[in-house]
């Protein structure tokens, strides 16, 4: 409520609220002994939204277990209070002199380890912008695992990681197994999916053989024992920042055998796509630019689960005529992330002069 809208009352009404206020703390899990200001509002000591503890509109009881203090987008936040301090009907506001509230005491939510605001802005089982590794222990063990998502953006794959290397599973994910989930052969409609089960292994960005409109192509790689079919899900051209609408639908059975690759090219005509058989057509939506460029696969719910991702940038790794092959050493989801787990393929594709292993195994990087 604006200040200039605030109405002064009676005293009378500010000790009809300690009493209201007191009953509804008796009824809750806090301490009830938290007084009655009368003064100008404490400003909240935590180090996320700086609304004082209790604030949130939505909330009976206090925030538990959050990070950085908004209870909005805190780690194991909860609309009903379970731990200290009373929630709920901290937003109602009395006068006495001058502005007056009843508060709550301060905000002890755990802070972000300092970050500034917008650099911790989300916590580490929400997607969003890239988390400094100074927000928490979770976020500075899995960005020093996966780059990525400090670097560039905090995705779907950066969540599901959590349950790798961050102590105590903290986003729930202990229990999902990627061989039973895939073993559906469900596409991204279903969920059957997960993270990691496909991966972006080769990418020919820049062919020599014919023009890059007629012979721009990637594998996907099956890396679990059950096959996969990828129909339902989407195959995403460029960050979301960069271009939200960059993204095609896979609209019809694609089956990769456990194990197994798949081509998905702009061309399936060997005689002129440079000699590749190409299992999928993608349409015009997905391009592969010859400098730097994002692909990624992601299940089609609302979630957006990104299943793998891949970027590249010829400011490290420049090709023309060969694919960009990954190491068969870096055969993972965090190891196709860095350009130089790839290098360029040394075997001549069939009826070409380009390089590549469309469909089998990558080449050995020297």
């Amino acid at each position: 409520m604006p200040h200039a809208k605030r109405h002064r009352q009676s005293l009378s009404q500010v000790a009809l609220a300690a009493v209201l206020f007191t009953a509804c703390a008796k009824a809750g899990a806090g301490d009830s002994s938290a007084p009655l200001e009368t003064g100008t509002p404490a400003a909240s000591s935590g180090s996320g939204d700086p609304t004082s503890a209790g604030a949130d509109s939505n909330s009976s009881g206090s925030t538990s277990g959050g990070v950085g203090g908004n209870p909005h987008t805190s780690v194991g936040s909860s609309s009903v209070g379970a731990g200290s301090g009373v929630g709920g009907a901290s937003s109602t506001e009395v006068s006495a002199g001058t502005n007056a509230s009843v508060g709550v005491g301060t905000s002890s939510s755990s802070g972000q380890g300092g970050a500034s605001p917008g650099d911790c802005d989300h916590d580490v089982c929400t997607v969003g912008a890239a988390l400094k590794s100074s927000c928490d222990a979770c976020s500075a063990s899995l960005c020093a695992n996966d780059p990525y998502c400090c670097d560039t953006a905090w995705d779907s794959l950066c969540v599901s990681q959590t349950k790798t290397y961050c102590a105590g599973d903290p986003c729930g994910l202990a229990g999902s197994s990627s061989s039973t989930a895939s073993s559906t052969g469900g596409g991204g409609g279903d969920g059957g999916v997960l993270a990691g089960d496909l991966l972006i292994t080769e990418i020919m960005n820049d062919p020599a053989k014919v023009d890059d409109a007629k012979g721009e192509w990637f594998e996907v790689h099956n890396t679990t024992a059950s096959p996969i079919d990828l129909k339902g899900l989407v195959l995403r051209h460029q960050l979301k920042f960069v271009d939200a609408n960059a993204v095609e639908p896979i609209g019809k059975s694609l089956i990769v055998q456990g194990g197994g690759y798949v081509v998905l090219g702009n061309n399936s005509d060997p005689t002129t796509n440079g000699g590749v058989k190409v299992d999928y057509v993608f349409s015009v939506k997905v391009t592969l630019n010859n400098t730097k460029d994002y692909i990624a696969l992601e299940t089609s719910d609302m979630q957006a689960t990104t299943i793998d991702e891949a970027s590249y940038d010829t400011a490290k790794l420049k090709l023309t005529g060969k694919s960009r092959n990954l190491d068969p050493a870096w055969m993972s989801t965090l190891g196709n992330d860095d350009d130089t787990h790839f290098c360029g393929a040394s075997s001549l594709i069939a009826n070409s002069t380009d390089f590549g292993t469309p469909g089998k195994s990558n080449d050995a990087c020297k």
